[in-house]
């Protein structure tokens, strides 16, 4: 199934697709009308093997992450199209991307400051599950500008150190079940200029994105 573009409606599950409201390197994320509200769904643009692969690997983890985890536009559903490609419902973000919010100047002092706590705060309830969010760049981070709160998304390059995937796939075998994840390797990712070079802890990334916030420069 290819992403939708001009047809309408286009339904995936229990889910109504909309408008298109951002995009990666390898997918589209689109606003939908569900059971609950709106909802944020994402889908593949060129379904493949890799990218399948990496959107399943992002729908366990982010099923495997505790409800309303702190600074994370968190899972609601998922489910695979008629073609057997996989699609995710995250909680939708009324807001813009920190890209869209540099596009208008550098961000005063105190912004960067409340953000940037709020940024590390996001990162680090990550990292006490063992998660490395792996590129935290401008454009993986919202901000709601209602609520003034910033939301990391986009964990298909994440790192799951020893972390919840590991005890996710050790409940479903105790129960019984079949894992279908793919695995908790540790890989080096993201984007250059915006990865954590360690890749253990995302503190230079958030320190690099701040910068980028005060100054409209990279490091």
């Amino acid at each position: 199934m290819e992403t939708p573009r001009s047809r309408r409606p286009i339904t995936l599950g229990s889910y109504r697709l909309g408008e298109a409201i951002g995009q990666g390197a390898f997918a589209r994320v689109f606003r939908a009308d569900g059971p609950s509200g709106p909802v944020a769904i994402k889908l593949l643009k060129r379904p493949g093997r890799f990218s399948c692969r990496q959107l399943r690997r992002e729908i366990d983890l982010l099923r495997a992450l505790p409800r309303g985890l702190v600074g994370v536009a968190g899972y609601v559903d998922s489910g695979d199209t008629p073609a057997g490609t996989p699609w995710l419902a995250m909680k939708l973000i009324e807001g813009y991307s920190l890209r869209d919010a540099m596009a208008r100047g550098p961000l005063p002092e105190t912004s960067v400051r409340r953000l940037g706590i709020q940024l590390c705060s996001a990162l680090n309830a990550l990292h006490r599950l063992g998660v490395v969010h792996c590129d935290p760049k401008p454009d993986n981070i919202l901000l709601d500008p209602v609520a003034r709160t910033v939301h990391l998304i986009d964990l298909g390059l994440a790192s799951d150190a020893q972390g919840v995937l590991r005890v996710m796939q050790t409940e479903q075998l105790m129960a019984g079940e079949q894992f279908l994840g793919v695995g908790t390797e540790r890989f080096l990712a993201g984007t250059p200029r915006w990865m954590a070079p360690e890749q253990l802890v995302n503190a230079l990334s958030e320190g690099a994105a701040r910068y980028h916030l005060a100054t409209q420069t990279t490091i």
